[in-house]
């Protein structure tokens, strides 16, 4: 759903590799969690219908 490779996503969190904004955005809207203080997902999640 992100279209983020594994090997990218593990490098993050090892540390020897920083992040696109896009890839945190990607992976943001899939996880639908904040991976970033700014939340950039927030403003393009979809909203829960009441």
């Amino acid at each position: 759903m992100a279209k983020a490779s594994h090997p990218t996503v593990k490098a993050v969190p090892d540390g020897t590799r920083l992040p696109a904004t896009h890839t945190v955005l990607l992976l943001e809207l899939a996880l639908d969690l904040p991976l970033y203080p700014a939340a950039l997902f927030e403003q393009l999640r979809p909203l829960a219908r009441d």
